[in-house]
């Protein structure tokens, strides 16, 4: 899988028309199957104050 976590953020918004900012889970899995990337929206309320307002998005990848 090419694309990072910034560039899957885009495709949600793009393509599924969603904001990954919402604090829907979102997953994308590598075309062979052994890959599978995750990202979400920081849940805490005081880090999006600390980032001047703005969500964080946290991803996690694990190979299978």
């Amino acid at each position: 899988m090419r694309k990072g976590f910034p560039g899957l953020a885009l495709m949600v918004q793009d393509t599924l028309k969603r904001d990954p900012h919402a604090g829907h889970l979102f997953c994308f899995r590598g075309r062979q199957g052994g890959l599978v990337k995750v990202i979400w929206r920081m849940p805490q309320k005081n880090l999006a104050s600390e980032l001047g307002g703005m969500s964080k998005i946290i991803g996690m990848e694990e190979r299978i």
